[in-house]
């Protein structure tokens, strides 16, 4: 058995092992923690926590573990297959629900603790300027206080925040079906070893729409972080959302470096052994 083959049945034993562990390890896992969650989320510690987002979350995760990678491995471990497409065209079709489903969610959640946390900051503070003045705050100078029916209301920032993140995958899903379309329509008529990314026009502007309208929650998301104040943090939530924004970080970066290779910077021949490792290699990352 020569160096390449093994480096290729390799790669193939690792993409099956990965979706192995998706299915039959992670998925039961998150299964037994989201009905718990679910069984308790009305509990006073947990309810302040809003577990609906954290739900809603692995909902999102579910989907990308169970249906988004899986094909996606499929796709690299059957490259030269006729069917490799539809599963590429699959994964592809789930990609902009678990990028920016998972992403908003992120945010929903972040942005109500910011908000609690600020509107019972500025509550606390104003409580001995009450006793002064009555009509202390009533202006809008305090803007947690004065817009926390709006603002600060969990099923009107729900409202908003979804109808956001369904724009977002919506414009998502037509560069994407674009760029799919014209793949397709270009590889008609190009020789079978085909190795440039000349035709991956329309796919580079999917790629570089989801990056920008992914970075824009990223980057809400530190100016929030920043903008909690100090406080005596019992129940770590500060700490939560230092956690909670390093991991949106590492994905973030993550998911460059995958986009990178695919269709922007060819590292790797294609079909080669080197690209089937990297893509197998972000797609455990991610």
């Amino acid at each position: 058995m020569s160096n390449m083959t093994l480096a290729f049945l390799l790669a193939d034993i690792f993409g099956y092992a990965l979706c192995g562990i998706s299915w039959f390890i992670l998925v039961p896992i998150m299964s037994y923690y989201f009905f718990t969650l679910y069984a308790t989320r009305n509990e006073v510690m947990i309810h302040k926590r809003y577990p609906i987002t954290t739900l809603c979350t692995y909902v999102i995760v579910m989907i990308d573990v169970l249906i988004q990678k899986p094909f996606f491995i499929f796709y690299e471990l059957q490259l030269a297959a006729d069917s490799s497409r539809f599963l590429l065209f699959v994964s592809l079709t789930f990609w902009p629900l678990v990028c920016y489903g998972f992403i908003f969610c992120i945010l929903w959640r972040f942005y109500l603790l910011f908000y609690e946390i600020n509107y019972s900051a500025e509550t606390m503070n104003d409580g001995w300027k009450l006793l002064i003045d009555h009509e202390c705050g009533t202006d809008g100078s305090n803007f947690f206080t004065f817009h926390h029916k709006t603002y600060g209301n969990f099923h009107w920032v729900s409202s908003r925040l979804g109808a956001i993140a369904i724009v977002c995958m919506c414009i998502s899903y037509i560069f994407w079906i674009i760029g799919i379309v014209s793949i397709n329509t270009s590889l008609i008529d190009l020789p079978h070893d085909f190795e440039g990314y000349g035709s991956f026009s329309f796919i580079r502007i999917a790629t570089v729409t989801d990056l920008v309208l992914v970075l824009i929650p990223c980057l809400c998301m530190l100016t929030m972080y920043f903008r909690t104040p100090a406080f005596y943090d019992y129940f770590s939530v500060r700490h939560e959302l230092k956690l909670t924004f390093i991991i949106l970080c590492v994905y973030y970066i993550a998911v460059v470096f995958t986009q990178l290779e695919l269709v922007w910077l060819q590292l790797f021949e294609v079909g080669g052994v080197g690209s089937r490792w990297y893509a197998l290699t972000h797609t455990a990352i991610t």
